[in-house]
């Protein structure tokens, strides 16, 4: 599978953030706590963005997979064979889209021998085999992948759903998270970190407490379609 981030672009981010360190550490008067905070906010954004691009990337490879079928459907619709219309629909997505189903086209045309470029990779495991039950019976193609379509709608409207229903929880959250921020701000600003550390850590831990229950309570709800 092809890196989420390339090497050269993750030599940039490490410069800039070696950078960020250097312009901080030239920074007249700064405190050793604003200095520790500031210095740990690139670290925990390059932490976190392979986990966030990941995401994001496999958000967008299933908008984009809904268009693809409906191109497939159409074209198959029209009297062209599967395989060429999945070859021909593939040139209208995304590069990184477009590698994924290269991948599973290869799947489909040689089997087993590029079989373990696909490991690893659910969304792309799950679509080759339903696509190789497809072909195994021939006369149902297109049958399948219109039952397939409409699973795929099924599952975004509840996603939808959950959506509407998750959206003021999460607003809340976030209203709740910038308030504690500011006021962690103000008490930091004011009475320093030696004098409140133990008072602060243990606001910090009884919040982020917080947030993995509230977290974990809405996870848990039961959503009807």
């Amino acid at each position: 599978m092809k890196k989420l981030i390339s090497e050269y672009m993750m030599t940039k981010i490490v410069a800039i953030f070696y950078l960020w360190l250097f312009v901080l550490a030239a920074l007249p008067k700064i405190s050793t706590i604003y200095f520790s905070i500031l210095a740990w906010i690139p670290a925990v954004m390059l932490y976190i963005s392979p986990s966030l691009l990941k995401y994001l990337r496999k958000q967008q490879f299933r908008r984009e997979f809904a268009e693809f079928l409906n191109q497939i459907i159409l074209k198959m619709q029209t009297g062209e064979a599967f395989r060429s219309s999945l070859q021909t629909a593939s040139l209208n997505l995304s590069e990184f889209s477009r590698y994924k189903f290269e991948k599973m086209r290869e799947s489909l045309c040689f089997g087993s021998n590029v079989a373990q470029n696909t490991q690893n990779d659910p969304d792309v495991e799950y679509l080759l085999q339903y696509f190789r039950q497809a072909e195994a019976d021939s006369h149902r193609i297109l049958p399948r992948l219109l039952q397939l379509r409409e699973k795929i709608k099924v599952t975004e409207s509840l996603q939808k759903k959950i959506n509407q229903a998750l959206r003021q929880h999460r607003a809340q959250m976030w209203v709740l998270t910038v308030l504690y921020l500011a006021l962690l701000f103000v008490v930091l600003h004011k009475y320093g970190w030696h004098a409140q550390s133990r008072l602060i850590m243990i606001s910090i831990l009884l919040y982020i407490l917080g947030l993995y229950l509230s977290l974990r309570i809405s996870r848990g709800f039961k959503w009807k379609v």
